[in-house]
């Protein structure tokens, strides 16, 4: 059992009392009873599974969490953000790790955020294509020019993932779920279709925002690259590998 199965099961412990309280105005005072038992009975069963979900152990070492406690994951593919000043030039730092053991092809973007009322930040779309090994742990770094006037400036960008599975997902062997990504490379938007259905069943309109980062752009730093930038990618471990020391 994947995200979406916790998905589904989020969707029906939200949605339940919902359809219930929609429901009530059409009910006899017995058939009200009878649908809140129904509902509660259905929402413990999703919340006991829920728990057990959550309480599944790794079956290979997840080392996106001795890095940092907050990742992001778009389907399996997780990852998380770094950024790093190298001889002059300012580099944000990928890692990346495959949850499942089957390899994968992942596309993550990140593109400065708009706020209301101010002026849009003139920084280009950062976009970066990984393949994953089966469980594969991975290093990509991208080196990003920085116009002058960014420099020493904290920016805000909204990320979008997008990942594929050419022989399937197969078995999952790390479990913990970090922060879902909702936006896809293009940020367009996704999200349970069960969340929808019963969104629109009950006339809610169901909002779901792109996830963000933080950086503070350093200064003293090229503020242009000659030739085409594409980022460094590194397997610090895959599958079959023996395990990393602590």
């Amino acid at each position: 059992m994947g995200r979406s199965t916790k998905s589904v099961l989020w969707a029906i412990v939200l949605l339940a009392p919902l359809f219930v309280l929609a429901m009530g105005v059409h009910l006899s005072p017995q058939g009200e009873r009878i649908a809140k038992t129904v509902s509660l009975v259905v929402v413990i069963a999703c919340l006991s599974q829920l728990i057990v979900l959550h309480l599944r152990s790794d079956e290979e070492v997840d080392y996106l969490s001795r890095l940092t406690k907050r990742y992001f994951n778009r389907d399996g593919l997780c990852f998380a953000l770094t950024s790093e000043v190298i001889d002059s030039t300012y580099c944000l730092k990928l890692y990346v790790q495959n949850q499942f053991d089957r390899p994968c092809v992942g596309r993550i973007a990140l593109h400065p955020k708009k706020f209301p009322f101010l002026a849009p930040v003139e920084l280009s779309t950062i976009v970066f294509n990984v393949s994953c090994e089966p469980a594969g742990f991975y290093l990509a770094t991208m080196p990003i020019p920085v116009p002058k006037r960014y420099q020493g400036t904290p920016q805000t960008f909204d990320i979008g993932a997008s990942v594929e599975y050419p022989e399937g997902q197969g078995n999952r062997v790390r479990f913990r779920d970090g922060l879902y990504i909702r936006t896809n490379d293009k940020f367009e938007g996704t999200q349970s279709p069960l969340l929808s259905i019963g969104g629109l069943f009950l006339g809610m309109v169901l909002y779901m925002k792109s996830a963000t980062c933080h950086f503070s752009l350093p200064t003293n730093v090229h503020d242009e690259l000659t030739g085409v930038v594409q980022p460094s990618l590194q397997m610090i471990w895959k599958l079959g590998d023996a395990p990393l020391p602590e």
